[in-house]
């Protein structure tokens, strides 16, 4: 059964902000993991999204770690969902991404990577260069198949496909 979701009514919307969501609930668990893995402090992911708005007092000793870890889970959680929004308006302007459950997988992976390079090597560079210090490796598997891809498989779980028919 193919389901159309107009931008329109603001569904879209929503099903992008939270597939976003929960993306980003994915993405920052496998930081906290990768972070455990290699010795580092689970607070360190936190600490990263928390100096988005804290800049490098975010990893000061001096600064309360509860606090801090509570900034850098709501900046996390804000940022991924108006990801996933944006991601939204992107599938509704080129609907070929919904052609299948896999155009949606992929073109979910493919932002995620695009995310990844957007943040942390433009974004990072001028803004945040302690982005830069964090393992490429580690961001470039989460960003792409921790967050792109779980949100892809939101917009799948939310029926958001079209038929096969827009595809050469």
């Amino acid at each position: 059964m193919n389901h159309i979701v107009r931008l329109g009514n603001g569904l879209l919307i929503r099903i992008g902000a939270e597939a976003g969501a929960a993306a980003g609930i994915v993405y920052l668990l496998g930081e906290e993991l990768a972070a455990m893995l290699s010795g580092v402090s689970s607070v360190m992911p936190l600490r990263l999204f928390a100096s988005v708005l804290l800049g490098s007092s975010s990893f000061s000793s001096a600064a309360n770690t509860a606090s801090i870890a509570a900034l850098g889970g709501m900046v996390a959680l804000l940022v991924t969902t108006v990801f996933g929004a944006i991601f939204a308006i992107l599938v509704h302007l080129f609907p070929c991404l919904t052609a299948t459950p896999g155009t949606l997988v992929i073109a979910g992976a493919t932002y995620g990577l695009f995310l990844w390079l957007g943040c942390f090597y433009v974004l990072g560079t001028f803004f945040w260069p302690w982005f830069l210090q964090t393992n490429p490796t580690t961001q470039f598997v989460l960003a792409t198949f921790g967050y792109g891809v779980g949100l892809g498989l939101g917009f799948v779980l939310a029926r958001v496909h079209r038929s096969p028919s827009c595809l050469f």
